[in-house]
């Protein structure tokens, strides 16, 4: 079995590899490119079956649509070689950005699994995603994730494995008008409307937090440019007068004037170098 890898760059993609593979990756470059080229057989503990796993690592990628070299190894590989399953792995703090690849991949006919990665991240801050309602709005698996300290990570094996598994699946999302048509911007208005209706905030509206506060303070139209100017003053002054005069002089009179010129006097005298000599 085949399972591939497929995310936006920095989504935690190579975190989850290196966490189902346990780091023993091989290491090549795709025909014809020096991008590497990543896979490994799965870890054992998350083996289901004596029959070994493939995971691939595809290049971070925003679309299908080969905007770059590393977007078109990926289209190549989901396309040609044809995985038995696709773990998308999304950004939950960037969930609507995230989409737009996601919705593309749900549209090739190939089983796909979502990895809901950073939860963690979202919910330190009063906000979370609807997995369940993400689910349904998209007719795919969805499986939260915290690949960097390996949370959720057997479940999500579990279910691409399943997914896989499955004699017959449902190759359209049934997103209606949306995905079938050509153009981003309906595209763009569907990952919208999804990411708006799976967003949880827990937050209170009143609260304030000390980095908006103090957004307010340096952003006004009246105190923004003073406090600029007061700033780089303080900058000015501390170096130059304050620390940095401080530390010049010491410098020059007693590390340069004092401290080296009589330990090089005492190193020749030791070694008996003439006098007229030091």
């Amino acid at each position: 079995m085949k399972i591939a890898l497929a995310g936006n760059p920095n989504s935690g993609k190579t975190t989850l590899f290196n966490a189902i593979t346990g780091k023993t990756e091989y290491v090549g470059n795709w025909p014809g490119v020096t991008v590497e080229k990543k896979e490994a057989f799965l870890k054992a503990k998350y083996q289901l079956s004596k029959s070994k796993v493939r995971i691939v690592d595809l290049p971070g990628a925003y679309s299908i649509a080969p905007y770059t070299g590393e977007e078109a190894i990926t289209r190549d590989f989901v396309t040609g070689e044809k995985p038995d399953v696709i773990i998308n792995i999304i950004d939950a703090s960037s969930l609507e950005r995230s989409l737009f690849f996601t919705t593309q991949l749900l549209e090739l006919g190939i089983p796909v699994v979502i990895a809901l990665n950073k939860q963690d991240i979202l919910k330190r801050h009063g906000d979370a995603i609807d997995s369940v309602k993400l689910a349904d709005l998209l007719n795919c698996k969805v499986v939260e994730t915290v690949a960097n300290k390996e949370k959720g990570i057997k479940r999500l094996v579990e279910v691409a494995i399943e997914t896989a598994s499955m004699k017959s699946i449902q190759t359209s999302p049934g997103f209606g008008l949306y995905l079938d048509s050509d153009e981003d911007n309906d595209r763009q208005k569907f990952t919208s409307m999804v990411a708006q209706e799976c967003h949880v905030s827990n937050r209170d509206t009143n609260e304030i937090s000390l980095s908006d506060r103090l957004d307010r303070i340096v952003a006004h139209k009246w105190l923004g440019l003073p406090i600029f100017f007061l700033v780089m003053w303080a900058v000015y002054a501390f170096s130059i007068e304050g620390l940095g005069g401080f530390l010049s002089e010491y410098l020059n009179e007693t590390v340069f004037g004092e401290i080296i010129p009589n330990a090089a006097n005492a190193f020749f005298e030791g070694i008996g170098v003439n006098p007229l000599l030091q």
